[in-house]
């Protein structure tokens, strides 16, 4: 941007304008050569006495040796300007096409090139006049955008510029565009020129009133036109109501205003002038939405008049409902989006203040861009006072800190967590669960960070409530099953000592008897007594057996164990047992022991049941103050399930309850298995146990 002394004023030559600064751009609508010639050749006259390097692009109907002559015969000494090459005369088709192709970049960075060239030769700026003559109809939208550029840029710069257009070959649209692309615009009017400041919409409506003489009925369809953005400017008006008002605003803009009347189709919706009738004098244009045809504006002269270039309408006036046509169905698109888009975030609105949970979204620097209203409630603010805030506004610094260090976390992962944290209401601490998510910008880089939480402290205590319970249970069922184990221990020793004890006794006895010359007819019963005494004590030893291994008893756990796998599984089911002990004291407690020998008498049944094995092997080994068993089995094998194991089908211990009662002891089952490659079952316990039932009762 120039400074304050840089945009002090130039002299123009020309007399309505007096002097401008640098940066001005001004447009000059002609009719004739001779409004260029009064306007242009002043004001390079000024230019060259202000040393300031000048350029005239020219285009018909002033050509370049028509310029040249226009200056020397007004510059006397014109000649001294040229060989100081002061001045550029150049035709428009050499600076703005290049191979016949025009590309406003380059004119623009030519113009750049032009003004630090003049600098550097010492010259105070440029002074320069362009003209879009010459140039094809298509190029025009190009060419405004070009204008456009140059009235955003041009202040920058010490360079003042005139464009030339000629009015008679400018429509409607065209004089708008020019006019909002240029500060001011020079205009002759009743053979004087004036000067237009140029404002938006009001700049172009005083052009247009300007030069009514001029524009006739284009300053018809320009009132329509700039009467059509003014109702889409009114606050809350409906698309109904625009349509309404545009009957009034369509007559007016025909050159038969006293016999024209209009109807706009809309859906299934009907608008219409209050003297509408259908006659063969109609011009009409679709209204496009979203690329479809949804409704028409239709004109119609009540009365036959003159045929001109479509029946009695005139291409401008086609341009004109084309024209209004195409903003209306612009503008409805704008209002069905904006319909469809307040839905929306009603919608969105309602869902969110309805959640019981709790919303926010921060920014890339943990800052609060907004929250829903239950979160609000939490903070005492209301939702729209959260914008701008932080988490040290709300909360202790050591759990904001935690808060945004969590933020800066999944910003910088770009990934979803969920957390469960600490959180303050009403000044209790709470537990909640929160999910953030980050939130990518249209680049799909990380931009900010969504939060949703809700209060999770009542289902926290009631899982650790529940989760004691169960333990309770747990340990509860695990010590009436130790209480079971030296209760069946009681029994075999008792059964043992005594019952057997008695009935072998008894069955000596009777076998002395038998043994003695016994009466001929007693000896028969006698021998079934005996017999039938024999399976009895047979019975009991497998009661006893059943009840509590005496030899676990008496001996420990590696003899039961060996006793075990020779008697029951290598004899009596034919598979080959191994047995192995490392040979060291144990002393284990009774209720260990108890359980250790049930739970591995539990695994070599399965075996027997499940594994299809040839061989089984058990050992026996101390670690530290653990008892380590391992049963090996080249059986079948299995895939022991991810999650652990469950309650099964088989029966008695079964993994889950030898595993269960293992934990309660402090112990541990580890499983290694694999389909055809048999299983390896590792029982962990420690030798001493030492837990209180009274305090698991209480």
């Amino acid at each position: 941007m120039l400074s304050r002394r840089q945009q002090s004023g130039r002299r123009t030559g020309i007399d309505i304008l007096g002097d401008v600064p640098w940066g001005t751009h001004l447009c000059l609508f002609y009719e004739t050569e001779k409004d260029l010639i009064d306007i242009l050749v002043p004001y390079f006259k000024a230019g060259l006495e202000n040393n300031e390097f000048c350029m005239w692009v020219t285009s018909e109907p002033l050509n370049e040796k028509k310029a040249r002559d226009a200056l020397s015969t007004a510059i006397p000494d014109f000649d001294r300007y040229v060989e100081a090459n002061q001045i550029e005369i150049i035709p428009h088709n050499q600076w703005y096409l290049k191979n016949g192709v025009f590309n406003m970049q380059r004119v623009l960075n030519d113009w750049v090139y032009k003004v630090n060239q003049a600098l550097d030769r010492g010259f105070e700026g440029v002074r320069a006049t362009g003209s879009r003559g010459g140039f094809e109809k298509g190029v025009w939208k190009e060419f405004a955008d070009y204008e456009k550029q140059v009235n955003e840029a041009i202040g920058k710069y010490r360079m003042i510029a005139i464009c030339s257009y000629c009015i008679d070959e400018c429509g409607a649209s065209e004089i708008i565009d020019v006019v909002n692309s240029h500060q001011s615009s020079l205009i002759r009017q009743e053979g004087k020129w004036q000067l237009v400041e140029s404002t938006e919409h009001k700049k172009a409506e005083e052009v247009l009133e300007r030069t009514a003489h001029n524009l006739g009925e284009q300053a018809k369809e320009l009132n329509c036109l700039y009467g059509l953005s003014k109702i889409v400017e009114e606050p809350n008006i409906s698309l109904e109501g625009i349509f309404r008002r545009m009957m009034d605003m369509l007559p007016p803009a025909w050159q038969y205003p006293d016999i024209t009347c209009a109807r706009i189709v809309f859906e299934d919706r009907e608008f219409k002038t209050d003297n509408f009738t259908l006659t063969e004098w109609k011009q009409s244009a679709d209204i496009v939405v979203e690329g479809k045809k949804t409704g028409a504006l239709e004109v119609y002269y009540l009365e036959k008049r003159p045929e001109i270039d479509e029946g009695p309408f005139s291409s401008e006036e086609r341009e004109l409902i084309e024209g209004i046509a195409e903003r209306l169905g612009r503008i409805a698109e704008r209002k069905k989006a904006k319909q469809a888009l307040q839905v929306s975030e009603n919608k969105h609105k309602t869902l969110l203040e309805n959640l019981p949970q709790k919303i926010f979204l921060k920014d890339k620097n943990s800052v609060y861009v907004s929250c829903n209203e239950n979160y609000a409630k939490d903070l005492k603010i209301k939702a729209e006072e959260i914008v701008g805030k932080t988490d040290y506004d709300f909360y202790p610094r050591e759990l904001a800190e935690k808060y945004r260090a969590d933020d800066r976390r999944i910003m910088k992962s770009g990934k979803t967590e969920d957390i469960n944290e600490k959180y303050i209401r009403n000044g209790r601490e709470l537990v909640v669960h929160i999910v953030k998510t980050p939130v990518r910008d249209e680049k799909g880089n990380v931009a900010r960070v969504l939060g949703i939480f809700w209060d999770i402290t009542a289902q926290r205590q009631a899982q650790r409530k529940l989760l004691a319970y169960q333990k309770r249970l747990r340990d509860l069922t695990s010590e009436m099953s130790l209480t079971e184990e030296r209760e069946r221990k009681r029994l075999a020793i008792e059964l043992h000592d005594h019952v057997t004890q008695n009935l072998i006794l008894f069955k000596i006895n009777l076998g002395e008897l038998l043994d003695k010359s016994s009466p001929g007819e007693l000896v028969e019963p006698m021998d079934e007594i005996y017999k039938h005494l024999d399976r009895i004590i047979g019975d009991m030893r497998s009661l006893i057996f059943d009840l509590g291994s005496p030899t676990l008893y008496e001996l420990g756990l590696e003899a039961a164990v060996r006793e075990y796998l020779n008697e029951e599984i290598q004899q009596k089911h034919g598979i080959m047992t191994e047995f192995e002990d490392d040979a060291q004291a144990k002393s284990l407690d009774g209720d260990v022991c108890a359980i250790l020998y049930r739970a591995v008498r539990e695994l070599l049944i399965n075996v027997v049941k499940h594994a299809h094995a040839q061989c089984v092997k058990v050992s026996i080994c101390k670690s530290n103050d653990n008892i380590r068993i391992n049963v090996i089995d080249d059986g079948v094998g299995f895939k022991p399930p991810a999650e652990g194991f469950g309650l099964g089908k088989t029966t008695g211990f079964g993994l889950f309850s030898i595993r269960e009662r293992l934990s309660y002891l402090g112990g541990s089952v580890e499983i290694e298995s694999k389909p055809g490659e048999g299983t390896r079952i590792t029982l962990v316990a420690p030798i001493k146990y030492g837990r209180n039932v009274e305090k698991l009762i209480r």
